[in-house]
């Protein structure tokens, strides 16, 4: 394997942990590892910001208290974000709003945010025993939000 090749600068091997999020609130009680998985300072000229928010194992507890684990606030970007939502069938259910309109979403599942469309997600249930979480690609090379005018 290549380890020191010409294009050995493109591969991320070490998330960088984050605590915070512009216009997100998570709940300090119950942490869940925040990382980004690629951004333009990880890879420079990289136009994709990914980042992940997964549960593992998901305890009764966390099952039971995962709606006060955290959630994205009304925002949008200047620039396309797609919602990859990962796990077990039903492992997670979360409340995706899209402008106005709310819908709940199981994983796995996907859903498109146009630029400029006002978003947000929480999760509003889980299942114990089951893994599950998000991956927000930005089509950008930082995570930066807009507010909602």
């Amino acid at each position: 394997m290549n380890e020191q090749g010409r294009y050995a600068h493109l591969i991320v091997r070490q998330p960088k942990l984050v605590r915070e999020l512009p216009d997100h609130k998570f709940n300090k009680e119950m942490p869940i590892p925040i990382g980004f998985l690629m951004s333009g300072e990880q890879v420079p000229g990289a136009n994709a910001c990914v980042l992940y928010l997964m549960l593992n194992n998901i305890t009764p507890q966390m099952a039971a208290h995962v709606e006060k684990a955290g959630q994205a606030l009304p925002h949008k970007h200047d620039c396309d974000e797609v919602y990859i939502l990962v796990g077990e069938p039903g492992a997670i259910t979360f409340e995706v709003t899209l402008g106005e309109e709310r819908y709940e979403v199981d994983t796995p599942a996907c859903v498109y945010l146009p630029k400029g469309l006002g978003h947000g997600v929480r999760a509003l249930r889980a299942i114990a025993g089951t893994s599950g979480g998000i991956i927000p690609v930005l089509f950008h090379d930082t995570y930066e939000t807009r507010p909602l005018e």
